[in-house]
């Protein structure tokens, strides 16, 4: 029985590498977050709205933090913010709100979880 075990477990992992699986897809339309993830506390990182998709004349970007952090500075699609780190909510959420974009497409609510060590 443990021969048989150890077979299928080979078997599926080799499966799993012939399939070539990857991380999870993004929509290449659907704007989000990038940069760092966990970060330390007392770090202070750059992050940035990607959008690969979409007319961006006219939008209003703004950043906003829940959690033991701050943005320190935003120029549009990116802001840098200043990690403090509480060890009881290690958890800051990062949101964009985007407004005004030609076409509306664009405007919505873009949001990232990021964890403070």
């Amino acid at each position: 029985m443990k021969r048989l075990l150890t077979n299928l477990c080979f078997v599926f992992v080799l499966a799993i590498i012939i399939s070539g699986c990857k991380g999870p897809t993004v929509n290449p339309g659907t704007p989000f977050i990038q940069g760092p993830n966990p970060v330390s506390a007392g770090e202070t990182e750059r992050y940035t709205l990607v959008i690969n998709n979409g007319n961006i004349s006219g939008c209003q970007y703004f950043w906003s933090i829940s959690g033991d952090a701050q943005v320190i500075a935003t120029s549009g699609l990116t802001a840098d913010i200043e990690f403090f780190g509480n060890p009881f909510f290690p958890d800051v959420q990062i949101t964009v709100n985007v407004i005004n974009c030609s076409g509306g497409g664009l405007n919505g609510t873009y949001q990232r979880t990021v964890t403070v060590n």
